[in-house]
């Protein structure tokens, strides 16, 4: 019983880590997108006062 318990709170630990992880790449992923699309934003709207 008791190595049962210790399996499991393994298992709820290596998932809540994995999810920890998922969710910390998505939003460097997502923070990553955003400033590439504010630079490209900024980059055309420079280009456009220029021209």
């Amino acid at each position: 019983m008791h190595t049962f318990t210790l399996k499991l709170a393994a298992v709820v630990g290596v998932f809540a880590l994995e999810s920890f992880h998922y969710c910390l790449r998505i939003k460097l992923t997502t923070d990553a997108f955003l400033n590439q699309r504010v630079l490209c934003d900024t980059l055309s709207t420079n280009f456009y006062e220029a021209v």
